[in-house]
Order: C-alpha cells, then structure tokens, then sequence
C-alpha cells in the first residue's frame, strides 16, 4: 500500500511537469481570462482602422506558440496605403490654402490702391483672421485625436494592469508586484491627465500665440512662445523619465526578495518534502516558467495594442504635416510671409502632438515592457 501511494503522488507529480507549459497556456485561454484584454482593445476605434478583424487572444497564442504575428511586407503596405490615403484626403485642404494664400497676396498687392495704409491693413486683418480659422479647426481636430488616442491607451493599460500584476505573482514575484502596482497605476492615471488636460491644449494655446506673434510687427511675443515650448516638452519628458525610474528601482529592489522566497520555497521542497522533494522543487520552476511564457506573451501582445492604437492618428498627423509644410513653401514666393509662417506655425503644433502620442506610447510599452522583465527569471 505505501509502495502504490508514492507510485501515486510520483505519478501526480511528474505528469504536470511534462506537460504543465501547454495545459497551463489552453487553460488560460479557455477560461476567458484574456477577455479583459479583449475587451479593453475593441474600446479603441483606431484599432478597427489599422488592423480588422483584431483578436488579442489569438496574438497571444501566436506568440506562445512561436508563430509568425504580422508580416513586415503587410505592415509596410497598410501604413504606406494610410498614410497615403491621408495625404489624398488632405489635399483638398492644401488646395484651399494655396488658393486663400493667392487671395491673400493680391489683397496686400492692392495697398498702393488705397490711400490710407490702415485700410488695407483691415482688409489684411479680416483675411488673415479668416485663413487662422481654417488652421485652427484643422488643428483642433488633430487636438482631440491625440486626446482620445491617449484616452484609450491609459484605459486599455489600466485595465490591463491587474491581470499583469497577477500573472506576475504567479511567476513567483509577489515582492515586484506590490512595489511595482501603486506606482504604475497611479502614473498611468497621472501621465493620461497631465497629456489629456493640459500638454495636449497647451499645444493650441502656444499655437494661438504664435500666430498673434506673428500678426503684428510691433508686439513680439517670440521669446515667451518658445519658452512656453520647451517647458510643455520638457515637463513630460522629466515626468516620463520619473516614471521609468522609479518603476525600474521598485522592481529591482523587490526583485532580490522574490529571489530569496521562491530559493526558500524551492530548498523547503527538496530537503523536507520525503520521496519526492526533488521532483516537487523542479514542479515549481515548471509552475513559475509555465506562468511567464503566459505573461510574456499578454505582455508582447499589450505593447501590439498600444502601439496599433497610436499607428493611425500618428499617420494622419504626418500627412498633415507634410501638407502644411508643403503649403507653406508654396505660399512663401507668392503671399505675405506672414501667412505662410501661419502655416508652418500650425505643422509646428501637429508635430509636438505628434511626439506627444510617440512619447506616451513609448512610456506605456515601458510599463508593460518592465513588468515582463520582472517575471523573466525565477530565482
């Protein structure tokens, strides 16, 4: 009888290790736990613009299995075919500007038509405001797709989260994940406020200003402009810098702990488990291994979902900038400078929302990123 039990509990033991990685990875899958992720992707309407038909749990299980997930020459092909889509829409646009730019220029040609200078200047002024309006609703536009796209990367991440710390306490870091958990929600919350609220409409208000610097030839307001740029660029670079750190110094400190707890449990195993201590100590590195590949993959997977969701406003902000620039050459010969200063004034302004959306997204897959690395080996 005690010969029949220790060929039991041998047996019990052993089976899960030969095929724990697999069981663990269909049991994961099946049971609907990656429907947060799921959930949390299809929210986002960029996503249905660069990728149709968008499945994160079968990505995941691609990436477990070793398969090829995308195909360069496809991605290469669909973002050239966006971006070139979103140059063909916005030239129309182009148009319009160039041939305002026309109008412009005749009406600053006719000043010696006038006997009083200040009346062509009025006329000017009216023109002028009308050209900054149609900047402006262009520029607004780009304003609240780099708001929503930041929006849905914080609440795909933040709903994400849990699951991430979770999977990261069963790869045998439970001291990572509670140094690392209050730290990444509360930058996610704060780094998505600080772009949303106040980076992404500081971009506008430094646009604004920059045309009424330029409108007049007696108030200059270059100095305070530029000022007003560096401290928006610089403020969430340091913020962001912040965030890496402290999240990497957490990780590493609680790292030593997990270190010492799963060797702790692992020798506890070997030495005072009898007949099969040795075989229970090798399970648990196949239960912790088992649970990374499953961590590795969600996490490989959450840095495709932050990134698809950023690829298509990052496209249309390009093409706008290509645009605006393009108009602005065009205008220069043939209007008053200061209308194609405008011009590039605003391809200024959709490009500091650009590197917003390119330093947001690098910041996040950081996030994610981190939290693999924790749970990358056991002890």
């Amino acid at each position: 009888m005690k010969k029949l039990m220790i060929i039991l509990i041998f047996t019990m033991l052993v089976f899960p290790k030969i095929c724990f990685a697999d069981s663990v990875v269909d049991s994961f899958f099946e049971s609907g736990a990656a429907n947060v992720f799921s959930d949390a992707a299809n929210k986002s309407e960029n996503i249905e613009k660069v990728y149709e038909d968008f499945d994160f749990a079968q990505i995941a299980k691609k990436i477990v299995n070793s398969e090829n997930v995308f195909n360069p020459k496809q991605i290469v092909t669909k973002g050239v075919k966006l971006f070139f889509g979103e140059v063909t829409e916005s030239a129309r646009l182009l148009v319009i500007l160039i041939a305002l730019a026309i109008v412009g220029g005749i009406i600053s040609n006719l000043q010696s038509s006038f006997n009083s200078k200040s009346t062509a200047e009025t006329a000017f002024f009216a023109f002028y405001t009308m050209y900054i309006g149609i900047l402006a609703v262009s520029f607004h536009t780009c304003l609240e797709s780099a708001r929503q796209t930041v929006e849905q990367q914080s609440a795909f991440l933040q709903a994400a989260t849990p699951t991430y710390i979770s999977m990261l306490i069963a790869t045998g870091r439970a001291a990572s994940a509670t140094a690392v958990k209050p730290i990444l929600l509360y930058f996610i919350s704060l780094i998505s406020i600080v772009v949303k609220d106040f980076l992404i409409p500081a971009s506008f208000m430094i646009f604004i200003m920059s045309v009424i610097n330029n409108l007049s030839g007696k108030i200059h307001i270059t100095k305070f402009v530029n000022l007003c740029r560096l401290v928006v660029t610089r403020s969430l670079t340091v913020m962001m810098t912040i965030f890496v750190t402290l999240l990497t110094l957490a990780g590493m400190g609680a790292q030593s702990v997990d270190n010492l707890s799963t060797r702790a449990a692992k020798y506890a195993a070997q030495n005072f488990v009898p007949v099969v201590g040795n075989v229970l100590s090798s399970t648990i590195d196949t239960v912790f291994a088992s649970a990374a590949v499953v961590k590795n993959a969600l996490g490989i997977a959450g840095i495709v979902v932050i990134s698809i969701i950023c690829i298509y406003p990052l496209l249309k902000f390009a093409a706008l900038i290509l645009i605006y620039k393009l108009a602005a050459s065009v205008i220069e010969p043939i209007a008053d400078k200061r209308i194609s200063n405008a011009v590039n004034e605003a391809a200024n302004g959709i490009s500091m929302l650009f590197s917003f959306l390119v330093c947001v997204t690098v910041v996040f897959s950081l996030s994610v990123a981190v939290l693999v690395e924790f749970g990358a080996g056991v002890g």
